[in-house]
């Protein structure tokens, strides 16, 4: 990947030396047989990931948390004319809420949040490294508030 995340050294690019948009080098000129990309990303896809939290009945039953605190919120909205008390959940968000009253969110769809962090991973050496993470939604916040359940998307390092 370009140090500039111009571009991704694959198809078309796959055999440039330097970035065609910014000019900045592919690899690292160091004295070695063997040429050390300057940046490298790594993705885990996504969909084998999703596939697994549907695989067991506890999984599944877990992955419809969703529609049932959405359903005690839809009540909650019509008996208090609209006026949600306490929001504790991201569910209880407006664009959440008008995307299920216009039909954009389906009972089965997935919903999930992407974050990302930075780090430099060594004290005495410059280094760079993003983590980019889903979190999956349809299950309770007492499950995705959890390092287990957090799903890796991609890292993207620096050397």
């Amino acid at each position: 990947m370009c140090s500039n995340s111009c571009v991704a050294y694959t198809g078309p690019f796959s055999e440039c030396e330097v970035c065609p948009f910014c000019q900045a080098p592919r690899y690292h000129l160091r004295n070695s047989n063997k040429p050390q990309p300057v940046q490298r990303f790594y993705t885990i896809p996504l969909g084998p990931q999703l596939q697994a939290l549907w695989h067991s009945p506890d999984g599944a039953k877990q992955m419809h948390y969703h529609n049932q605190h959405t359903a005690q919120i839809l009540t909650e909205l019509h008996k208090t004319n609209g006026v949600i008390k306490t929001y504790d959940d991201v569910f209880h968000g407006l664009e959440y809420l008008n995307a299920i009253r216009v039909g954009n969110i389906q009972e089965d769809d997935v919903l999930m949040m992407l974050s990302l962090d930075g780090a430099q991973l060594y004290h005495d050496k410059e280094s760079d490294c993003w983590f980019f993470i889903w979190v999956i939604l349809n299950q309770s916040p007492q499950l995705w508030c959890k390092k287990k359940k957090y799903y890796p998307w991609w890292v993207c390092s620096w050397a």
